[in-house]
């Protein structure tokens, strides 16, 4: 293995609280109660419409305006509550260390991932960043895993993708990557991912970090998945939008 991809929101960083933050203000904005925690949480993976749609009345015409308001608001916000996960920051300087280059994919397009990443002080780190509109398709597409792998010269089969949704295994397996998840990540309580057949099942990010320095062949689906800490939904640790 010599190229470790991370997804962003729910995996290498905790981005809910701004997110959950800025669609709060845009509802409130629009005459709209505030949105469930876990809910919303819940649809992160699936991008901000996903998230504004969950947080409005079916009935709703202010859809495209909230949205709107929402990724404006969190454009200006995009790190006053966001940090790495708790440990990340370890996983990363063990990497240097052992000379394991790693990038970023995400399916955040560029305008936010970009100074995101800037200010959390790790996209100098990065072999590279390939966001939500760096290619034609997004994931689950393998396009921009592939992609990432080009620019950092290494064979895809020498990579690695760690992610928290289940799309995030189908785009590594399609890319013919190994796959891990993160399941202290933005996994609803209808995932299963016991049955996403990926390498690993990782519930902190300290055990990514020995995973990665010693990667074993896949154990038993009911070995490998311990549902780990998970965030609390109320804004007080939480997640973003991939």
């Amino acid at each position: 293995m010599k190229l470790v991809l991370f997804d962003l929101d729910g995996t290498l960083a905790d981005t809910f609280k701004d997110l959950f933050w800025a669609l709060n203000q845009a509802l409130e904005e629009h005459g709209y109660k505030h949105a469930d925690a876990a809910a919303i949480r819940d649809r992160v993976s699936l991008g901000a419409r996903a998230m504004a749609c969950a947080a409005l009345p079916a009935a709703s015409n202010k859809l495209d305006s909230v949205q709107q308001r929402f990724l404006t608001l969190y454009e200006q916000n995009l790190a006053t509550r966001t940090t790495l996960f708790e440990g990340m920051d370890q996983v990363l300087t063990s990497l240097d260390d052992a000379d394991i280059a790693y990038g970023v994919v995400t399916n955040k397009p560029a305008r936010f991932s970009e100074p995101l990443l800037d200010q959390l002080r790790v996209r100098s780190r990065l072999c590279c960043l390939v966001s939500g509109d760096t290619t034609a398709r997004a994931k689950p597409h393998p396009d921009p895993l592939m992609f990432a792998a080009r620019l950092c010269a290494v064979p895809a089969t020498q990579c690695v993708y760690i992610g928290d949704a289940h799309n995030d295994v189908i785009a590594a397996h399609a890319a013919c990557m190994r796959a891990v998840v993160a399941t202290y990540g933005y996994l609803s309580a209808d995932d299963d991912p016991r049955s996403w057949n990926a390498d690993a099942l990782v519930c902190e990010p300290s055990q990514l970090s020995a995973w990665l320095l010693h990667p074993r062949e896949p154990a038993r689906q009911d070995e490998k998945y311990s549902a780990g800490p998970s965030s609390d939904p109320s804004g007080n640790a939480s997640d973003d939008s991939d």
